[in-house]
């Protein structure tokens, strides 16, 4: 169990040590753990169900545990295939649970179209062109979502009107000129689909102002200013630096700098508040709105730069509460932040999963073994 997840809640969640069992647990039986909480958190099954943060047996031989806690177990591993079964205990659950799962790795795509039609395969995950010439249906699955996040710090942000324009910029300049396959854009929202109630995604989106009407406006007194924007390295690949540059000119935003850097020069820079707009990059390992809110509430002790008292907030929200009243409450925090415009949606990448023709996968997050959180955009 990570630390990062138990800590706040877990009795002795400050004593986690590796293949050491913590104070808050107890071993009951071979078959059974009794853990105490601090206090009520509605996420903790789900976090115990899913697979990678799960429950691990202290002596198991297996050097790659991909399947902890849940319905089904390990029966075989090797270096091309791992082969799943279901534990005996979930025998009367036959229609909710398969009988066996058997995953095979670095399969090359034209065997994938093959044994997908062949029906030799159900799901095929992280391939770019299986469905070329084959029956297969693509859906895209959560990976990582990246936002540009403001420096409150900084003055000229503080003026609502303007910070709403340039973030338009912003964002404009970035959705024409990211151009890497498989990523995402306009993407308008915080929280990942599906994370969150439905409401939550109705609601504003960016606006469209022309660079032209945003120079007219704003650049007889603003644009002369210098923005930093930093960068992690790996986007420098992913951008058409020339597209964003033109897109800035037009706008008269003439004295913007981008920085890529390495992920220490990041910290640095952002515990040094040296930037105007910030790039993080995270992902969520649960269903839930705490596993994406890490940025913002954190322990790196910057949350402030982003998202002003939105830990407070979250802190009087996580705990003992209902799932239905916790999300209602969860959505009217982001709803506020959302509105206060201090973050620039950039981009999510997805992992394509592809299902065969005549395997249905109903628009749901599975809560054991190998789940999924299906992303669908709103109105497609």
């Amino acid at each position: 169990m990570r630390r990062s997840l138990l800590g706040g809640f877990v009795e002795g969640g400050g004593e986690v040590e590796n293949k050491k069992i913590m104070s808050g647990i107890e071993v009951v039986s071979q078959r059974q753990l009794k853990i105490r909480l601090k206090k009520p958190y509605p996420p903790f099954l789900k976090i115990l169900a899913y697979s990678l943060y799960g429950i691990v047996r202290l002596d198991s031989t297996l050097e790659n545990v991909v399947s902890t806690s849940g319905p089904m177990q390990i029966a075989e591993a090797k270096d091309s295939i791992i082969r799943l079964e279901r534990t005996k205990e979930n025998n009367l659950h036959d229609v909710c649970i398969p009988l066996r799962i058997e995953l095979s790795k670095n399969i090359e795509s034209t065997y994938i179209k093959k044994w997908l039609d062949e029906k030799i395969y159900d799901l095929a995950f992280g391939y770019s062109d299986v469905t070329t010439g084959s029956s297969a249906n693509a859906i895209a699955t959560s990976i990582a979502y990246s936002h540009l996040f403001l420096n409150k710090n900084r003055s000229d942000f503080h003026n609502e009107p303007f910070r709403k324009s340039f973030i338009d910029q912003i964002w404009q300049a970035f959705d024409k000129n990211l151009s890497a396959f498989g990523y995402y854009k306009k993407w308008s929202h915080f929280m990942p689909p599906l994370v969150m109630s439905q409401e939550y995604y109705f609601g504003e989106h960016p606006s469209v102002v022309s660079p032209l009407a945003f120079k007219k406006k704003w650049c007889k007194r603003s644009c002369s200013q210098k923005y930093l924007i930093v960068l992690l390295t790996i986007e420098e690949s992913r951008l058409n630096m020339d597209g964003i540059k033109k897109h800035f000119q037009e706008a008269g935003l003439t004295n913007i700098e981008i920085q890529f850097v390495d992920s220490k020069k990041w910290f640095e820079i952002l515990k040094g508040g040296r930037f105007d707009l910030i790039e993080a990059t995270y992902l969520g390992t649960y269903s839930d709105p705490d596993s994406y809110l890490s940025p913002l509430i954190g322990d790196n002790a910057v949350e402030t730069l982003y998202s002003g008292n939105l830990k407070n907030e979250i802190e009087g929200i996580r705990f003992g509460k209902s799932e239905t009243e916790r999300k209602k409450l969860y959505l009217q925090a982001l709803k506020k932040f959302e509105e206060d415009r201090y973050f620039v949606p950039i981009q999510y990448k997805p992992m394509l999963m592809y299902t065969r023709a005549g395997v249905f996968l109903p628009n749901a997050r599975f809560k054991y073994d190998l789940r999924v959180d299906v992303q669908i955009e709103s109105g497609k």
